[in-house]
This record gives structure tokens, C-alpha cells and sequence, in this order.
């Protein structure tokens, strides 16, 4: 081959590469991408992530507990708040219950006023004592 045809295949090869990028940012734009493999987010990668986590030793192990502990003090107060409330969406729909993000507004129940005080209860007073009957009067 040619020098002229090695560059010029050489051009089309960084082309339909460059090609195939900009395609890829462009359909992935708002996806989000995994910082460890690159690939998009989706349910099923999720779903692999959770089947990782059942797995794997119990929480309980004091290695694995550890762990944890220092990756929970690690997090910001606001990714704590992200997590748990992400844990607690997804500990209701494995349980067969509405997340509290899916859950219908209208079916909230709105807050009751609160009821109003009772008058305190005193005791009913005892019935009086039947009076003795009375002498015939002479």
C-alpha cells in the first residue's frame, strides 16, 4: 500500500472514531455513567448492584460493619438523607408497598385538627339514699 492510501485510511479510521464519540455523547447526554466502567446507568445495572450486595457477607460481620461505618461518616448530612430515603423507597417496593415518591398527593390524608380537649370528666354524683319512711302521724 501506498503512503498516500496509508494516511488517507488512517484518516477514516480517527474520523469514524471521532464519528462514534460524538454519537455516543450525544445520546447519552442527561444519562447518567457509571465513573467505574463508563457504560450508562440503568435499571439493570442497579439491579446487579443489589444482587452484589445480597451476596455478599452480612452486615453484621464486623470487617464488613467497619466498613460501613467509616463510609457513613464520610457522607455529607445531605447524602445521608438521599440514601435513606432512596433505601426506604426501595424497602417498600420489594415489600409490595407504594414508595413514599410514587404514592398518589391526593392520597395522602391531609393532617386532622387536632381534636379539642375533653371537659374533664368528675364523677357522677351517687344517687341519694332512699329516706327511711316516715311514722304515721297521730
Amino acid at each position: 500500500m501506498s503512503m498516500r492510501k496509508n494516511i488517507l485510511a488512517l484518516s477514516l479510521f480517527e474520523a469514524a472514531k471521532t464519528l462514534k464519540e460524538q454519537a455516543e455523547t450525544v445520546s447519552n447526554e442527561g444519562v447518567p455513567v457509571d465513573d467505574e466502567t463508563g457504560e450508562a446507568i440503568t435499571l439493570d445495572h442497579i439491579l446487579e448492584r443489589f444482587n452484589t450486595i445480597r451476596s455478599g457477607k452480612s452486615f453484621q460481620d464486623p470487617e464488613v460493619y467497619g466498613k460501613l461505618t467509616t463510609l457513613f461518616k464520610s457522607m455529607s448530612s445531605d447524602d445521608k438523607l438521599k440514601l435513606n430515603q432512596q433505601l426506604r423507597n426501595i424497602g417498600a417496593v420489594v415489600q409490595n408497598q407504594i414508595p413514599v415518591e410514587m404514592a398518589p398527593e391526593t392520597s395522602t390524608p391531609a393532617p386532622s385538627p387536632a381534636p379539642s380537649p375533653a371537659p374533664p370528666s368528675t364523677p357522677a354524683p351517687s344517687p341519694a339514699p332512699p329516706s327511711p319512711p316516715s311514722a304515721p302521724a297521730a
